[in-house]
């Protein structure tokens, strides 16, 4: 089942998984993000999923996180566990990790993304609650020109686009909004039409 919706205070430091949307077979990649986490100095945690609807192809360095102190152990089905890591400067907000998954449910399934087991180490004098927000992996069609499976249409599925209109096969047709057969630079521009807002 999908998790509830929780409301993020927007003025609150928290770790959050972002919710996508993603075709059977496909591939699809889930932002942790932070919020206002300056007063962070280094972090753990660990992402649960549902290992029969998807399957990790990689997990990918957020950009708040050094090189070198960056770990994660993916080995058993079900749950990546982030290691301990330092942050590379004191801002509000970046991404913590990135996990690519292979769809490997049928339409329909919905895997929740839970965080839970945060080690946090802070600069705050005061105690620092950081929220934990998961999201959910809903397998279905995506809205056309939906790049990122995130349910908006934005500038970053135009830049998506762009990457695909590059590719000589296996183009992600989704992406194909003037439904001309492929992805071309044409739909770039469209999908960079619908995201301006009003």
């Amino acid at each position: 089942p999908a998790s509830k919706p929780v409301t993020v205070d927007p003025d609150a430091p928290a770790l959050i998984v972002e919710s996508r949307r993603a075709a059977p077979g496909s591939t699809v990649k889930v932002p942790v993000m932070l919020n206002k986490s300056q007063a962070i100095s280094s972090l753990g945690f660990d992402l649960s999923y549902n290992s029969d609807v998807l399957r990790v192809v990689q997990v990918l360095k957020g950009s708040r996180f050094s090189e070198t102190t960056f770990s994660h152990n993916s080995d058993v089905p079900g749950v990546i566990r982030f290691g301990f890591a330092i942050f590379t400067a004191p801002v509000e907000g970046g991404s913590a990790a990135v996990v690519e998954f292979e769809v490997i449910g049928t339409e329909g399934n919905v895997s929740p993304l839970t965080l839970s087991d945060a080690l946090i180490s802070h600069t705050s004098a005061d105690p620092l609650d950081v929220q934990l927000v998961g999201g959910d992996l809903t397998v279905g069609t995506r809205t056309p020109g939906d790049g990122d499976g995130s349910g908006q249409i934005t500038a970053l599925d135009a830049l998506i686009a762009l990457q695909e209109a590059s590719l000589t096969s296996g183009q992600d047709l989704s992406l194909d909004v003037d439904g001309d057969g492929k992805v071309t630079q044409t739909d770039a521009r469209l999908i960079l039409i619908m995201a301006r807002p009003g």
